[in-house]
């Protein structure tokens, strides 16, 4: 298979430029966006569904499914979920189809388009996860917004997907995957999590 890494390369130059066209350390004060994405969330059910854990999400029953017989494993799983993330961005908010960012063996793709397809027919768009708090983003690391540390840093993306407990996990070094607690995640746990997001998000920005 021909590698398109270089491209890829490419498009997170382009979107951190897309993002901050003149990065100013002393001006530019950090920023987030909160999204919610069905296409995210079924990597993270494939993981569920297969058994399989990739840390931090270690929250579900543990065991050797169909996919990981195939060939699914945590590296490809983390490199599906990069390129999920970004193509899902260059899509402004639009879902994508995360079969065609499968990075692995296409003998999986059979089984990720029944699953996706079973999946995205149940899935109900209008997610009461962005219902409240999370409707403010400004609400949340407001300690991390004043600090100038982080000034200069590009917009943290931080996708709120569907999981059993409260975790955190960092796609990229601009991206991070914050699992929902199955819909029970407070306002205050949130910020916490998005504060240590930010703090990956400068160590890995270095």
């Amino acid at each position: 298979m021909v590698s398109n890494e270089p491209d890829r390369a490419e498009s997170v130059q382009a979107l951190t430029d897309m993002e901050i066209p003149h990065r100013d350390l002393s001006k530019q004060k950090w920023r987030m966006r909160i999204v919610v994405s069905a296409t995210v969330d079924f990597a993270v059910q494939v993981l569920v569904d297969d058994g399989l854990v990739v840390g931090p999400f270690d929250h579900h029953q543990v065991y050797p499914g169909a996919l990981q017989r195939d060939g699914l494993n945590a590296d490809l799983w983390a490199e599906w979920v990069d390129r999920i993330v970004l193509d899902t961005l260059g899509a402004e908010g639009g879902e994508v189809d995360p079969v065609a960012s499968w990075p692995g063996q296409r003998k999986l793709n059979a089984s990720l388009t029944e699953s996706w397809d079973r999946y995205r027919s149940s899935y109900e768009p209008s997610d009461a996860r962005l219902q409240g708090p999370a409707t403010a983003p400004e609400a949340f690391g407001h300690e991390v917004i004043k600090a100038e540390r982080f000034y200069g840093l590009p917009l943290l993306s931080v996708f709120l997907v569907r999981y059993a407990a409260p975790v955190l996990y960092m796609a990229n070094p601009n991206v991070a995957l914050i699992g929902d607690n199955r819909g029970d995640l407070g306002g205050a746990e949130l910020a916490r999590l998005i504060t240590h997001a930010a703090e990956n998000q400068l160590g890995m920005n270095v």
